[in-house]
C-alpha cells in the first residue's frame, strides 16, 4: 500500500498541558498530519523502473560499501536522478540510507522501539502529544561519538509523525527536537546540485547557499534552504512556505493578519503555554504568505499560511537539556 502524498493531509486537534504531553480534546489546537494505515508500506520499497528514478551503479556501490553484507537493496527517489533513499538488511539490522550521486548523506539503522531513556525524558518534558514511539532509528556518525541522532515514528491516535532528536552542534548537553507531520526521514545536504532543478531556477542568490534540510514525506518532500543571509522553505511542488531573502519580508501586527487567519486562530487557539507570538509577511517568486510562531522559550510551533489565509504547513521545534 502506498503512503498518502504530500497534498493528501488531514488534521488532528491537539490540546496542551503543563505536564509536557498533549491530550486530545475538542476543540483544541490543530496540527496537520498524514493518515496512514497501520500496515502501510514505505515508498522506499516501490519499484521504479525509470532510470531517472533508479540510481546509477556508483550510488548502489556506496550502499554496498557502507553495509558490506547488504541484501535485497531497494531504492526510492527523493530528488529524481539526484538523491535516493535505500533500504537494505545487513548485520542483523535494517538500514535506511540517504544517498546522493556523490556521497552518503545519512545512515540510519534499526535501534529499538523508543530512543534511550535520557532522550525520552527530554522529549517528555516538551509540549508534545500524548502518543507513543513505534520504531526508532539511530544515525551512524563514525568518528563523532559525541554526536547522537535518532529518528522516530511517533504515533498519536493511529496518526504518524516524524520526531527527530539530535545533539545540538553548539552545546552537547542539549538536543534539538523536530516534529513533522506525515514525514518519514530527514537529512541534510550541503551540495547545491542535490536540489531539484525547478528549485534551482528560483530567483535566489545561490552564491550564498549553505545547506538544505530535506524532509521526506513518502511521495513528496519539503526543502528548508539555508543561505548566508536567510532561509527559504519550499515544497517540491514549488509552494513557497516562507522566505526572508531579498528584504521582502517584514514583521506585522496580529491585527493586520487576514480575517481567515484570525478566524483560524480563534477557532483553534494555541496552548496557553506557548504564549509568545510573532508573525512575518513575505513575498518570494511571485508568492506571498505569512509565517506565524507560537513560542515558549525554545519551544516553537511554526504555522505557514498563504496570502489568502489558508493554512499550508506546520511543524514543531525545540531545544531541550539531556
Amino acid at each position: 500500500m502506498k503512503r498518502l502524498p504530500y497534498r493528501q493531509i488531514s488534521i488532528v486537534m491537539w490540546c496542551f498541558r503543563k505536564t509536557g504531553r498533549f491530550v486530545l480534546k475538542l476543540p483544541p489546537f490543530l496540527l496537520l498530519v498524514a493518515l496512514f494505515s497501520a500496515n502501510a508500506c514505505s515508498r522506499i520499497d516501490d519499484k521504479q523502473p525509470d532510470f531517472a528514478k533508479t540510481p546509477p551503479e556508483a550510488v548502489i556501490q556506496q550502499v554496498k560499501n557502507r553495509v558490506p553484507d547488504a541484501t535485497k537493496i531497494s531504492f526510492s527517489p527523493v530528488v529524481a536522478g539526484k538523491v535516493w533513499l535505500a533500504r537494505t538488511y545487513g548485520t542483523s539490522k535494517i538500514h535506511t540510507l540517504a544517498v546522493s550521486r556523490k556521497i552518503l548523506l545519512l545512515h540510519l539503522s534499526t535501534y529499538t522501539d523508543a530512543p534511550p531513556e535520557d532522550i525520552r525524558n527530554a522529549v517528555r518534558d516538551l509540549y508534545l502529544p500524548a502518543g507513543f514511539f513505534d520504531g526508532t532509528k539511530e544515525a551512524q556518525h563514525p568518528g563523532n561519538a559525541g554526536f547522537r541522532e535518532f529518528q522516530s515514528l511517533y504515533v498519536v491516535k493511529n496518526q504518524s509523525f516524524l520526531l527527530t532528536c539530535k545533539t545540538d552542534p553548539v552545546d552537547s548537553r542539549r538536543i534539538n527536537v523536530n516534529l513533522h507531520p506525515g514525514a518519514y526521514s530527514q537529512f541534510i545536504s550541503t551540495d547545491f546540485d542535490d536540489l531539484p532543478p525547478a528549485i534551482q531556477k528560483l530567483p535566489a542568490n545561490w552564491n550564498g547557499f549553505q545547506s538544505v534540510t530535506i524532509t521526506e514525506e513518502g511521495n513528496g518532500a519539503v526543502f528548508q534552504l539555508q543561505f548566508k543571509d536567510g532561509i527559504l522553505e519550499v515544497s517540491d511542488k514549488l509552494g513557497i512556505l516562507y522566505s526572508d531573502l531579498g528584504n521582502n519580508s517584514t514583521d506585522i501586527a496580529r491585527n493586520d493578519l487576514p480575517g481567515q487567519v484570525t478566524e483560524w486562530i480563534a477557532g483553534n487557539p494555541p496552548p496557553p503555554e506557548l504564549s509568545g507570538f510573532s508573525c512575518r509577511w513575505f513575498r518570494f517568486a511571485d508568492q506571498e504568505g505569512y509565517r506565524l510562531i507560537f513560542q515558549k522559550d525554545t519551544q516553537k510551533m511554526h504555522l505557514f499560511f498563504d496570502i489568502s489565509g489558508k493554512l499550508r504547513y506546520q511543524y514543531f521545534t525545540a531545544s531541550a537539556p539531556v
